[in-house]
C-alpha cells in the first residue's frame, strides 16, 4: 500500500477517529467540497480547535449566569460547555463567490470514547459569542461557545464533529474526533495517545 493512503495512514492523523482525538489546543484541518460536481465542486478548509472545556458544577454556573438555560441537564447528566476556534478557507480561488457554510445545531456534539453520541441539551441559546448557527463567509475565523451534556462519571468522553452538508452542495466526509478531557501531564510512559 502506498505511503499516504488507506485506513492506516488516516488513523494515525490526530482527529481522524475516535481512536485517535486530537487533544486541547490542537488545531484539526479537514476538508469540505462545495458546488456542483461537474465540471468539479471547489474544496474548502475547515479549522477547528478545542481551546477550553468546562464541566459539571463550573458549566452550571456560567450556564445560568449567562440566562442560556435555567433548568438542570437531563438526568444522570452533567453539562460541558466547549469553547472552540473555527475557521473557513477555500483552499484555490475559483471563479464564483463561495458560499457562506453555517454550523448547525448538532454539528458538535459529545460522545463516549466507544463513540455513542449523546443527546444535544435543549437551551434556549447559545452562549456569547455563539458558533451556532452562524454563518462563516469564506475566510473567516472566529471563537465561540456551545454546550453539550455527558454522563455524570464519564471519565474520558469525546467531541465529534460532523461536517455539515447539503445533498446538492457538500460531499458527506468522515467525522473529527476531539478528546473533551484534560491531558493528564502525570501520564509519562508513552502508554496514553497523547505521548505517542
Amino acid at each position: 500500500m502506498e505511503q499516504g493512503t488507506g485506513p492506516e495512514k488516516r488513523s494515525s492523523i490526530l482527529g481522524s477517529s475516535r481512536e485517535r482525538p486530537a487533544p486541547l489546543r490542537a488545531p484539526v484541518r479537514t476538508t469540505i467540497e462545495q458546488g456542483d460536481r461537474k465540471p468539479t465542486p471547489e474544496t474548502f478548509t475547515l479549522t477547528i480547535t478545542l481551546l477550553e472545556v468546562m464541566r459539571g458544577e463550573e458549566a452550571l454556573a456560567r450556564i445560568r449566569a449567562e440566562g442560556v438555560c435555567d433548568g438542570p441537564p437531563k438526568a444522570g447528566f452533567e453539562y460541558v460547555l466547549s469553547r472552540i476556534a473555527f475557521g473557513y478557507a477555500r483552499k484555490a480561488r475559483g471563479p464564483f463567490a463561495p458560499l457562506p457554510y453555517t454550523l448547525r445545531e448538532g454539528a458538535f456534539r459529545a460522545a463516549s470514547a466507544d463513540g455513542t453520541e449523546y443527546e444535544v441539551p435543549s437551551v434556549a441559546r447559545q452562549p456569547e459569542p455563539a458558533l451556532i448557527g452562524t454563518p462563516f463567509s469564506e475566510g473567516e475565523s472566529r471563537e465561540g461557545w456551545i454546550v453539550l451534556q455527558v454522563p455524570q462519571g464519564e471519565k474520558e468522553p469525546l467531541l465529534v464533529f460532523h461536517r455539515e452538508h447539503d445533498a446538492s452542495a457538500y460531499e458527506i466526509k468522515a467525522p473529527v474526533w476531539f478528546r473533551l478531557s484534560q491531558f493528564d501531564p502525570m501520564c509519562i510512559d508513552g502508554a496514553c495517545a497523547d505521548c505517542r
